[in-house]
């Protein structure tokens, strides 16, 4: 399992990407780290959750089977799960889907999308990254 943390810096926002093809071990992972079991929905493809944490912060989570740049259906589903989020994220500061907001939505889109794919470029190519590495997880961003 990788798990990724991306820090967008314009809308202050924290988004925890697990990167595993086996829906137990994500969500085993997530009740370990957050003290939080989701409810499983019999998704198949990916998911976007959120959720409040004990100090009232949202928790912002992404699964995803696989993430290789070079595959359509991988791309297919990162930026299928990214809109939830950013929906998400957008919705919470009240900011509607309508044409009015199409930039800050297609601009959080973009941050989150090639912030994963140049992460998960450097970690296939063993280059030394240019993001930061802890024990548990790669943070990207500010």
């Amino acid at each position: 399992m990788t798990v990724y943390h991306v820090s967008e810096p314009i809308y202050d926002t924290w988004l925890t990407v697990f990167v595993c093809p086996d829906q137990a071990d994500f969500l085993a992972e997530v009740e370990r780290r957050f003290n939080y079991r989701i409810k499983h929905q019999g998704w198949i493809s990916g998911l976007y959750y959120c959720f409040r944490n004990e100090d009232g912060a949202w928790r912002d989570l992404l699964w995803l089977p696989t993430l290789k740049p070079s595959d359509p259906d991988s791309l297919k589903i990162l930026v299928h799960e990214v809109y939830h989020y950013v929906a998400g994220v957008m919705t919470r500061l009240g900011i509607p889907p309508c044409v009015q907001a199409e930039e800050p939505y297609a601009y959080m889109m973009g941050f989150v999308v090639n912030s994963l794919i140049t992460a998960a470029k450097k970690k296939k190519s063993k280059r030394k990254p240019r993001f930061t590495k802890s024990r548990e997880a790669v943070t990207i961003g500010a």
